[in-house]
């Protein structure tokens, strides 16, 4: 009898488990929502055959780690702190279109077109984030994590109505989050407004395109008085960062590293801005690497006083200034620089239509020294011998491609 009772309760056992590895299956199983412009939110239930009409009527039905897929159409929607945080990495909440599907999200009026307070493990990708009617940022990002910007377009928040505006805010200590593969332009009207403002940890912008911002087009900066608002470890790396800042007042740059400790910039082209790089106000132990500064107006790079530990290894910068201000150090602390090309004609392929890649017989190629670095601008590999100078890679395939008869080559310095 007393084996047949322990037998049962085996069984029982046996038997919850089971059911309760179904029920963590079921549960654990994301729900998907559609919204199109044409969908109706009163009738429809939000399948990709009835969709709903609004995003914010899908974001009232979704639970942490669904997703929502907005198809082609314009959003006239504010997203404010609506979007529910993800459960992990591996499950985050979605907002998304489908490829190839033109998705814009364009409020009428109002602040922003998306916020993030305190949220977590959310991914936004494949739209357009247009400003152009909201009175301060596209995108604020405030006291939250693990969140993601992919393949987005944001931009066109005009500015000029008495207060500073970003096309993306990383404010708050805001950490770990990522924009990668997207587009951040044409934002603001001052010097004070830029594309990407941060003020955060471990933050991640790569493989973007940045431009036609009004202040920076990176800005990473505490703007606070609490020293512990610092960012730290923010990486910039495989952008094209052009056209940023204002001629006429002198005021703005590609990327400007400041109050901060550990900042990157890595593997980017950076050109045709008011400063190339600017690294000044408590920057410490700032790392510059691998980048290809080039035809910037005024410095391609400038270090200030209060520059501290900055490490300038394997970039290339040229022609900034007319070649009359490429590489600018004001009173810089402890500062450690090799193996840049500095002033000099790096042999680029076709800098005049954006081809920045070397030539064969470029004197830039195996000069510099193993940092770390893994890809340069396109994602190919770095080897860590000898590996070239700048945000790119020599190719065999553009060795034939002649260099331009307006460019003035001058002998190479390696040896600043």
């Amino acid at each position: 009898m007393r084996i047949i009772e322990e037998l049962e309760k085996t069984l029982l056992v046996l038997l919850f488990g089971f059911l309760l590895i179904v029920f963590v299956h079921f549960s654990a199983v994301a729900a998907t929502f559609y919204v199109s412009p044409h969908g109706n939110d009163l009738i429809n239930n939000g399948t990709a055959e009835q969709p709903f009409k609004t995003i914010h009527k899908a974001l009232k039905k979704i639970e942490s780690g669904d997703t929502v897929v907005l198809l082609s159409g314009v959003y006239e929607e504010e997203l404010l702190n609506v979007i529910p945080s993800g459960v992990s990495e591996s499950q985050v909440t979605l907002i998304t279109a489908p490829e190839g599907e033109q998705v814009i999200i364009r409020p009428k009026s109002g602040y922003r077109v998306i916020t993030f307070d305190k949220k977590k493990y959310i991914t936004v990708s494949n739209l357009t984030l247009d400003g152009r009617y909201v009175s301060n940022d596209v995108v604020k990002m405030d006291a939250s994590s693990f969140i993601t910007l992919k393949n987005c377009k944001i931009g066109n928040i005009p500015g000029g109505k008495g207060n500073f505006v970003q096309g993306i805010l990383i404010n708050g200590k805001s950490s770990h989050c990522r924009i990668i593969d997207s587009e951040i332009y044409n934002n603001g009207s001052g010097p004070h407004d830029h594309g990407i403002y941060i003020i955060g940890d471990f933050n991640l912008v790569e493989h973007c395109e940045i431009y036609g911002n009004s202040g920076c087009g990176v800005h990473i900066y505490n703007g606070y008085s609490n020293d512990e608002l610092d960012p730290v470890d923010n990486v910039i790396t495989r952008c094209y960062i052009h056209d940023n800042g204002r001629k006429d007042l002198g005021r703005g740059a590609g990327a400007l590293l400041t109050t901060g400790i550990g900042n990157k910039i890595t593997s980017c082209i950076i050109t045709h801005n008011v400063h190339g790089i600017f690294v000044n106000y408590d920057s410490r132990d700032a790392e510059i690497y691998f980048n290809t500064v080039y035809g910037n107006y005024n410095n391609g790079i400038f270090l200030g006083p209060k520059v501290y530990g900055a490490v300038i290894k394997n970039n290339i910068f040229f022609n900034n200034n007319g070649g009359k201000s490429d590489f600018t150090i004001d009173r810089s602390h402890d500062l450690v620089r090799s193996n840049n090309s500095i002033g000099s004609n790096p042999m680029f392929v076709d800098p005049q239509n954006g081809n920045f890649s070397l030539r064969k017989e470029s004197p830039c190629r195996s000069k510099g020294v193993f940092v770390g670095n893994t890809s340069d601008y396109h994602g190919y590999s770095i080897t860590s011998q000898n590996p070239d100078l700048g945000a790119l890679q020599y190719l065999s395939s553009d060795s034939q491609i002649a260099v331009p008869q307006n460019i003035h080559i001058v002998e190479i310095n390696l040896n600043e």
